[in-house]
């Protein structure tokens, strides 16, 4: 198998940041030009020793029945309706002292004609195939605070807020009351409550193993977390699955499919917000890094991916992954599968490992 990672990063260009109502974030960011290839080995998850945890690796793996049919995955409403329930009861076995898990986003991937097919507002997107982390600890605090719990995004993607989110709301009162206060990645030091994590519940919903486009993860303990790695900034739309494009120079590499045109997007001030703009790490190549695959992965289990953890006591903080090609199986042949994007909040005592 092969990967695309970063290069050397003095090819690196400089652009800039620019994240929600949060002063000083300007800071020059470095953004990656053309990935390079390389070839990897991977271990078969299955035959590991011992269960990948979250707070470890980054990642578990695990088997997860659902209620829903292969065709109700591509339906926004039968996704927040019936499987946003079965994902956020899986959180909340999964991870000790959960406070409120509150779901924002999902994204159904594939290739060939059925990504053609699709359009600008569903949930369907392609493989992501570079390494890559999903955020940055700046960005993974601003996209909890200002995007999750600073706009109504989610109540627009979905029609209505999800049925797991009770009685929260996007309310600076709810932001005041469910995190920490945050000096260093984020203006936010009013905060009373605990900690948080973004988490990636992956799984595929094709009906037969997946065969190709396998989900690669690296061991986040062979990646050094203090590692400063080169980011990508992305400009999202506010569709399900939020349609990017890289940004240079203020611009994007691609056109967007004119992102939040009605206007329905407003931060809690009912200023509208046309688009986010994120980050996302691309570590350097190591020889070191080691890389793991489930394969033939079927529709009844599950990859649970960290995102982002707001801890920093020494447990891995996010996970780094891309879809892989099999050299040995046919290109024509697509992979389909759902994530859907968690932001669990911990109540304030909360620090078990997994």
């Amino acid at each position: 198998m092969c990967i695309r990672d970063s290069p050397d990063p003095r090819q690196l260009k400089q652009g800039r940041a620019i994240l929600p109502n949060r002063p000083g974030v300007g800071t020059p960011t470095p953004l990656s030009p053309e990935p390079s290839y390389r070839p990897i080995r991977a271990k078969n998850g299955r035959l590991l020793e011992r269960r990948a945890t979250l707070d470890k690796e980054g990642f578990t793996f695990g088997k997860h029945t659902t209620a829903m049919s292969r065709e109700e995955f591509w339906e926004t409403e039968a996704v927040r309706d019936k499987y946003l329930p079965e994902v956020e009861a899986l959180v909340r076995r999964s991870i000790p002292g959960v406070r409120a898990c509150l779901i924002f986003d999902h994204t159904v991937r594939t290739g060939g004609a059925k990504l053609e097919e699709s359009d600008a507002e569903s949930a369907v997107g392609p493989y992501a195939s570079v390494v890559h982390s999903d955020t940055t600890p700046r960005a993974g605090h601003s996209r909890a605070k200002d995007q999750v719990l600073g706009t109504n995004e989610t109540e627009v993607k979905y029609g209505k807020l999800p049925a797991g989110w009770g009685e929260v709301r996007p309310t600076r009162e709810w932001q005041r009351e469910l995190f920490r206060p945050e000096s260093t990645d984020h203006a936010s030091p009013e905060g009373r409550g605990g900690e948080h994590l973004i988490v990636n519940v992956w799984r595929p919903i094709q009906s037969g193993p997946v065969k190709q486009w396998h989900l690669a993860l690296l061991d986040g303990t062979t990646m050094p977390q203090e590692d400063v790695h080169p980011s990508v900034l992305i400009k999202f739309n506010h569709t399900p699955g939020g349609k990017a494009g890289i940004v240079e120079d203020g611009k994007t590499d691609r056109s967007l499919d004119e992102p939040n045109t009605d206007g329905r997007i407003c931060d809690l001030d009912g200023n509208r917000m046309s688009y986010r703009v994120g980050e996302a790490m691309t570590p350097l190549y190591s020889a070191s890094h080691q890389w793991v695959v489930y394969p033939d992965m079927c529709n009844d289990e599950i990859l649970m991916l960290k995102v982002f953890d707001s801890r920093t006591d020494g447990r891995t903080r996010f996970n780094v992954h891309t879809a892989v090609k099999d050299p040995a199986v046919d290109d024509q042949v697509q992979r389909e599968s759902i994530e859907v994007r968690c932001l669990v909040i911990l109540e304030p005592a909360a620090s078990s490992k997994l």
